[in-house]
């Protein structure tokens, strides 16, 4: 039985279905190691669940701001039998550069899992970038447009395997479902007929949300159109409450703050005609997509997260011009305009792509045909 070690960063939530699925493979030894402090926001679970296993603790550390070292690697690596080491595709952790090399003298297989190229990179980063992605015999790749990128620097595309992203995909079907089936129709905060768009998120200035409000000013300059619900927390939300107030009907508004029950924010998503990310856009496509709610986002691709690749232009969302109100306002009242596809067919791209039994299959074969 082939020994997999995997080295990550921390346990995100959404990322223990994969996980799950991984460590109780029984045709293959997997073992995950991770660290518990929060990284760029993200926090840890407290992981307390008995169908998790071959758990293992590392810390990370910060140097110059960016760079990270994470204890327990090279030990690990250089002390035990193993058959493949699966490392972050970042080349800012040093410890990945050094494990890896190690790795590759002992004629251990190397997985990098990450982004690849990003396609934003200058030309120094570039080049150091492709010389860290080289030292893995496979890159396990988040987008089609990243393999295509490293195909054009030179990088053989046997080497590689794109894997997307998932999230709760079971708990998301069951709910998907169960709305599918209800008199309800999910959730509205509005005492209209009007269509809503909604976005779900961390209100940033990043996240370019006044353009969304100003879109929506002008769609409903002449007569209400659609309503518009923000859905999330962030440093800018006392200042995008005074701003919408200023632009936009009270009627037509609402900001509810975060939402963390999914089933709760499963009703508002099924209740919505489109969630729309002036700025990039990340797991909310996956998260909207399961609910069968189409997606917008700007086409600016070097500005964007992977999961823009599940947005199929015209089809399950649509994609406008960066930073273009006009853009935004013509696309988002066609489409409001139209008759909306049936939510089943938006989300088809979850059930093909974007779960964690696809993430598996790919894994499967990697470490099993080796």
């Amino acid at each position: 039985m082939k020994t997999v070690y995997y080295f990550t960063n921390v346990f995100p939530h959404y990322r223990k279905p994969i996980w799950e699925l991984l460590v109780n493979e029984n045709k293959y030894d997997f073992n995950i190691f991770y660290s518990k402090k929060k990284l760029n926001g993200i926090e840890s679970i407290d992981n307390k669940s008995k169908s998790l296993k071959n758990l293992h603790l590392i810390n990370n550390y910060f140097f110059f701001g960016r760079l990270i070292w994470q204890t327990r690697v090279i030990r690990t690596i250089i002390k035990n039998d193993f058959d493949i080491a699966i490392f972050m595709g970042e080349m800012n952790v040093l410890s990945n550069w050094i494990g890896a090399v190690i790795c590759r003298i002992l004629n251990k297989k190397v997985f990098f899992w990450g982004h690849g190229l990003y396609g934003n990179e200058n030309f120094g980063k570039k080049y150091i970038r492709i010389l860290f992605l080289k030292l893995a015999d496979i890159n396990i790749l988040y987008e089609n447009r990243s393999m295509n990128l490293m195909i054009k620097a030179g990088f053989d595309k046997s080497q590689m395997k794109v894997i997307f992203n998932s999230l709760n995909y079971d708990l998301q079907l069951k709910l998907f479902n169960e709305l599918e089936l209800s008199s309800e129709k999910g959730m509205s905060q509005f005492k209209n007929n009007l269509k809503t768009i909604i976005f779900v998120g961390r209100l940033t200035k990043m996240k370019n949300i006044k353009l969304l409000i100003n879109t929506v000013n002008l769609i409903n300059t002449e007569s209400p159109r659609v309503n518009l619900l923000i859905v999330g927390d962030g440093p800018e939300k006392l200042d995008l409450e005074k701003y919408a107030k200023r632009h936009l009907s009270s009627k037509t508004f609402k900001f509810i703050g975060s939402i963390y029950d999914e089933k709760k924010l499963s009703k508002y998503f099924y209740a919505s005609s489109l969630t729309v990310s002036p700025g990039n856009i990340g797991l909310t496509a996956i998260h909207s997509l399961s609910y069968g709610t189409p997606v917008a986002s700007h086409d600016n691709l070097k500005n964007q997260m992977p999961e823009v690749e599940s947005i199929i232009d015209g089809d399950n969302g649509f994609l406008f011009k960066e930073n273009d109100q006009k853009d935004l306002a013509h696309k988002l009242l066609c489409w409001i305009l139209k008759k909306e596809p049936k939510k089943r067919v938006v989300r088809k791209i979850i059930d093909e792509k974007y779960n964690q039994y696809f993430q598996k299959k790919i894994m499967d074969e990697l470490i099993l045909d080796l």
